[in-house]
């Protein structure tokens, strides 16, 4: 049986005619930890938010282990198993705890800060944390969402080496949990012991640079 989360297919995308993402092929697994390089422009958070059903492309195949159905169809299923991070988070007006509200209980939120280690911020003007605690705030709000799947773009801009610390050990406990993490960073070196797989986005498409544990994140295509 296999354990792959999300599977897609022939997923193409174009920006004012010029072609970013081209019949590109991805396979995201439980726990695995997939870093996604490649030169500015190349289309990393633009698979990232197509992923987490922000974005629709001109063409996919999502395939979730049980269905396999076009993007349109599947959004909903993507926006509920994904949470997107980008490098500076976004915040509502009020407090961190407000931040976390949703419906969740109030005992469930203190749980999420606790794992994220923001419960002595839970009270202070969410708009004032320093670039590290929004990043922790967000991942608190995957934790309560129970997303199987977090992507992150660039999310170790502007972090100090604390923050990045703290940021790596949050994200090898999602994969110790069974969540799948993407990362989206032309500076793979500061997640060196949390990736599973590198994977480089040129021309369209992505190509394998290492191989992991075993893991395989992405075969590429064979010439017809």
């Amino acid at each position: 049986m296999s354990d792959n989360l999300l599977s897609i297919k022939r997923l193409s995308k174009k920006w004012h005619r010029k072609p970013v993402l081209s019949q590109l092929e991805l396979n995201i697994k439980a726990g695995q930890c997939l870093l996604i390089q490649g030169e500015n422009g190349s289309g990393k958070s633009t698979l990232l938010r197509i992923i987490a059903g922000l974005l629709k492309p001109d063409e996919a195949q999502i395939n979730t282990g049980i269905t396999s159905q076009n993007w349109s169809a599947a959004q909903k299923m993507l926006r509920a198993q994904t949470l997107y991070l980008h490098q500076a988070p976004y915040l509502f007006e009020g407090t961190v705890e407000k931040n976390l509200a949703y419906v969740q209980s109030t005992r469930a939120i203190k749980e999420a800060a606790h794992w994220a280690d923001i419960a002595h911020l839970l009270g202070q003007r969410a708009k004032t944390l320093s670039g590290g605690e929004r990043q922790r705030v967000a991942l608190a709000r995957a934790w309560l969402k129970q997303a199987k799947i977090v992507l992150l773009d660039e999310p170790s801009a502007n972090l100090d080496k604390s923050a990045r610390q703290r940021l790596l050990e949050l994200l090898q406990d999602f994969k110790t949990q069974g969540v799948a993490v993407v990362i989206a960073s032309h500076d793979p070196a500061h997640f060196k012991q949390l990736i599973d797989e590198t994977l480089t986005l040129e021309n369209g498409q992505l190509d394998r640079v290492s191989h992991v544990n075993n893991v395989v994140a992405f075969v590429p295509k064979k010439a017809s």
